[in-house]
């Protein structure tokens, strides 16, 4: 499918490990049942997947019936933040990328998506 469906199946299989290793972190997402989407505005994809009773669902691509949070960026910008060489405050009031949503179930996803930095370089060979 491509690099972009890559990155983020990483992410949803980031998450999946992360819940199933850190107690803590687990307890983090009691009732967490949402759909996240990613709108890579320069590749023209979409892609989503749920969290459900803290396990991700498979990556879909297009854009789900509803949502919960909300992610729309260019490709180039939503590498630069997973890969720490962009700060998400600072994109997201300079409008590189939008997020809708709840800003707790926000900042409970970027809590595991910054974990992952080097995997992210890894796989891109940075």
């Amino acid at each position: 499918m491509g690099k972009e469906f890559d990155i983020i199946n990483m992410i949803k299989e980031n998450f999946n490990k992360d819940i199933e290793l850190d107690s803590k972190l687990s307890k983090d997402f009691d009732n967490f049942n949402k759909t996240i989407c990613f709108e890579l505005t320069d590749v023209q994809k979409i892609y989503h997947f749920k969290i459900t009773n803290k396990k991700a669902s498979e990556v879909k691509e297009g854009k789900p019936p509803t949502y919960d949070i909300y992610l729309k960026s260019t490709f180039e910008n939503f590498i630069a933040i997973l890969t720490g060489k962009l700060n998400p405050a600072v994109a997201v009031l300079s409008k590189q990328i939008i997020i809708r949503g709840d800003i707790r179930d926000i900042s409970k996803l970027q809590k595991i998506i910054s974990k992952h930095t080097d995997d992210v370089n890894k796989f891109l060979k940075i």
